[in-house]
């Protein structure tokens, strides 16, 4: 704001400056600070933007208090007609339907400073705008320190660091925080107190108004929530259900087509769900990308959503997430709803897994006890469960899943044998060879019997009892019988499924383990080092299987350099014992 106001203009015109953040982040603050910090700007006016009304009203008391009329036009008039230099503070104008233009004095002078939670308003200054956000730690801990009444000490400071994180560096929260801690003189308790009673003290009010600013955390957010349309408020509320970052719109996208493909009476959650994405359909019964991008931005303009254009997801401040699930009423009955939303979402093609990973942080948040997901949407969860590494999750879900397509279709059903066939994926997941060996068996059998040898279904079950029986090999110490029949899976694997499906990275790490344990470590640290870039790259450091992998990869190298040592040692052990009968090594005998 400083380095804008401050420059010459190359021409002489009027000057806007817009700063935009959601409700609490102290955009007026900002504002105030820098009006404040200038002496040549003659003449400061406030100027309420919350409402039609409010702006004439201000403009009004400008006419007034310059003796100039008592209109909002004569306001307007004044400052138009007068050579002095004046700055505008047109603050909260967060309503999107109101048009601030003619609020603007047609004139070449002057400097108008908007603040809003709409990020929309940056179209009055394109060139001339900022987003006002969170703090960084440090000044959030000092802010914290001086609205508690607290010296930085390091022992404080520590204390305060840690509570600004809890709260997001949020500056409104921090100031709530801080006069909370001195009325009570709980520094060193606060973090505690607030993680029990977080829904409260977000709502707490001080008996002082500080900053000027008389909301608190929370009724900043129920204003800007109330002046959503039903559908927008009820599209909020199911994302805070999610993780508060990242939410993928195709969420949405997918569990509307969903919806369209399966026409079926439903009733309760289910229905609820259906009613919800009919949102996004057209008249004529098509998906409307539109509908979704109107919500969306009906949403953003209130700062209580952000979206990422090249990722294509959705994001809240953790703070507005904790609030929309504070608040959320019928909580059980909406949480259903979405449940069954991300069920439909779920795309169970196998090389689909990358996205199905990025939903294990929203199934997590959403799901508690696995008995609240429908059981026409086991299998999907399962496979959200199984691809992001969560095997127990992931067992129990295809044990249920198989047990209803037993029920609805017999064991022969395709759908039975794939059921059947996860089940015993995960039973190897979780090293229960034995357990997994029947149902291996079994499917193969059934497959090579329905569909013949050559069918893709069938290829796939002999991989997995190729995988089972190596396993078990591997456990047993045979290395020589598991080896060829791993060969065979990583190759089946990789022509099925890629070189980077997580199965694929499981075979080639099996593969590795089997050469390791026959003394052929340059070999498995070559196959290890590939499986544990890949595991980073596309499933992320902290999933099992890349844990698993750099784990076998240590142990790896580490036989490589106990090998090493042991090498170096014999030859030196050679050279001492030859030298002490006073044999002589020309220097050549000795390099070697």
């Amino acid at each position: 704001m400083q380095e804008y106001f401050s420059q010459e203009p190359k021409e002489i015109q009027r000057r806007i400056f817009v700063l935009h953040g959601p409700g609490g982040s102290g955009k007026t603050q900002v504002a105030l600070k820098f009006i404040e910090s200038l002496n040549d700007f003659t003449k400061q006016f406030f100027v309420n933007a919350g409402s039609l009304q409010a702006l004439k009203t201000s403009f009004m008391n400008i006419a007034i208090s310059q003796t100039f009329g008592k209109t909002a036009e004569a306001g307007l008039q004044w400052l138009i007609s007068g050579n002095k230099e004046w700055t505008l503070l047109l603050d909260n104008a967060d309503d999107s339907k109101l048009n601030l233009s003619p609020f603007f004095p047609q004139c070449t002078h002057g400097n108008i400073i908007i603040t809003s939670r709409n990020p929309r308003l940056v179209a009055y200054a394109p060139a001339a705008h900022s987003q006002v956000g969170d703090l960084d730690e440090e000044n959030a801990a000092l802010l914290l320190l001086a609205r508690a009444v607290k010296e930085d000490t390091n022992e404080n400071h520590k204390l305060a660091v840690d509570i600004v994180q809890e709260l997001s560096c949020l500056p409104l929260a921090i100031v709530q925080a801080g006069a909370y801690i001195a009325k009570f003189k709980c520094l060193l308790k606060y973090l505690s107190i607030y993680r029990q009673n977080k829904a409260k003290l977000l709502q707490h009010h001080s008996d002082q108004i500080l900053d000027a600013y008389e909301s608190t955390v929370y009724t900043t957010w129920q204003i800007s929530f109330e002046k959503l349309s039903p559908v927008a408020a009820r599209f909020l509320r199911l994302c805070a259900l999610l993780h508060h970052s990242k939410i993928p719109e195709s969420i949405f996208v997918n569990a509307t087509q969903w919806i369209l493909k399966n026409e079926v009476n439903e009733t309760g959650s289910m229905q609820a769900a259906r009613q919800f994405l009919q949102s996004f359909v057209s008249d004529s019964g098509s998906w409307q990308e539109q509908y979704l991008r109107n919500i969306v931005a009906e949403i953003e303009e209130y700062s209580l959503l952000e979206r990422d254009e090249r990722s294509e997801t959705l994001s809240m401040h953790p703070l507005v997430h904790l609030w929309c699930s504070d608040t959320q009423p019928n909580q059980a009955t909406v949480r259903a709803c979405m449940i069954n939303v991300l069920g439909m979402a779920i795309d169970c093609e196998p090389r689909k897994y990358l996205a199905r990973i990025g939903l294990m942080s929203h199934a997590k948040m959403l799901v508690s006890d696995l008995k609240m997901i429908d059981s026409r949407f086991w299998f999907q969860y399962g496979m959200i469960y199984y691809d992001g590494g969560q095997f127990e999750q992931a067992r129990t879900l295809y044990e249920w899943n198989m047990g209803r397509q037993e029920g609805l279709f017999g064991k022969d059903n395709p759908d039975t044998l794939t059921a059947m066939a996860h089940v015993a994926a995960t039973y190897r997941r979780q090293h229960l060879h034995k357990e997994a060996e029947p149902l291996v068996r079994s499917v193969l059998e059934q497959c090579q019997k329905l569909l013949g040898n050559d069918h893709p279904e069938t290829l796939s079950a002999m991989a997995n009892h190729a995988a089972n029986l190596a396993a078990t090999y591997r456990q047993q110490g045979q290395y020589q019988e598991a080896e060829p029949l791993q060969v065979s899976v990583l190759e089946h694997r990789q022509n099925a499924l890629g070189d980077d499906h997580p199965d694929t990275l499981s075979a080639m790490a099996n593969l590795a383990m089997i050469l390791h344990s026959t003394g052929r470590h340059q070999a498995a640290e070559k196959l290890l080092l590939k499986v544990v870039a890949k595991g980073r790259e596309g499933l992320g450091a902290d999933h099992p299987h890349t844990l698993q992998a750099v784990k076998a990869l240590k142990a790896t190298q580490d036989a490589l350099a106990k090998a090493k040592d042991a090498e170096s040692t014999g030859v030196n052990g050679l050279l001492r014992f030859f030298s002490s009968f006073n044999f002589h090594f020309s220097k050549e005998i000795k390099e070697y």
